[in-house]
């Protein structure tokens, strides 16, 4: 009896600071929340991916095991970069293509469900640049769709490649067999994007959805040097 007294009163203990360590991660993370919604307010364009991100690891971080200091990590250099990187019109599409990277892994490691992603980048980027965000924006709304489907394999593929100043990302991702051919026709974050990409890259773009069987594909082509900004 007094054997288990003392087990219990130790499980009781462990239980007490696990507890207290959650809530300790939480409040952190309403901190970075508060934080980013004060540099959100002083920046001209600013995604909302950071702060749904620490919405949604508010509400799996009790459930789930997640790596809260690596997070916290990975959402302040976001911020870093948000706020001092991407201020202006235009970015170095290597830093784009980094912003892109850091934003799949903070996806990855805070959504309930598995979402494998493959990335494949090639040709010449070192010298280029892109209007911010661009880029980001597609992955995010694949993220947003492949997360809703009810399919037992979520993956999204992603392709970006530069040749000649002319950039091309292809982003697919699966879907069940019988899901509308109207699942993309009031699409908001391609609707925005379109209106941007049209006051930015005027005649010198192209991005078209296609709806398949079994998956759907966002085709984007900017001409590098066709920006007015």
């Amino acid at each position: 009896s007094q054997i288990n007294m003392e087990g219990c009163m130790a499980a009781a203990i462990k239980l007490g600071k696990i507890s207290f360590i959650k809530q300790k991660e939480i409040d952190l993370l309403k901190n970075e929340k508060i934080k980013l919604q004060t540099e959100k307010g002083n920046s001209a364009m600013q995604p909302a991916f950071l702060a749904d991100i620490i919405s949604r690891v508010e509400l799996v971080v009790m459930q789930k095991p997640v790596d809260i200091p690596n997070v916290l990590r990975k959402i302040n250099e976001l911020l870093i970069n948000v706020t001092y990187e991407h201020t202006n019109a235009k970015v170095s599409l290597l830093k784009e293509i980094k912003l892109v990277r850091e934003y799949i892994e903070l996806e990855q490691c805070t959504r309930e469900e598995v979402i494998e992603v493959n990335l494949n980048i090639s040709g010449n980027m070192e010298s280029e640049s892109i209007a911010s965000f661009i880029l980001l924006q597609c992955i995010e709304n694949a993220f947003n769709k492949v997360s809703v489907l009810n399919v037992s394999n979520k993956k999204i593929d992603i392709k970006i490649s530069v040749v000649n100043k002319m950039l091309e990302m292809l982003i697919s991702w699966n879907k069940p067999m019988d899901t509308s051919t109207l699942i993309e026709g009031n699409n908001i974050i391609l609707r925005n994007l379109n209106n941007r990409l049209k006051l930015i890259y005027p005649q010198s773009h192209e991005i078209r959805v296609l709806i398949e069987i079994e998956k759907i594909i966002v085709s984007l082509k900017i001409d590098l040097k066709g920006a007015i900004i």
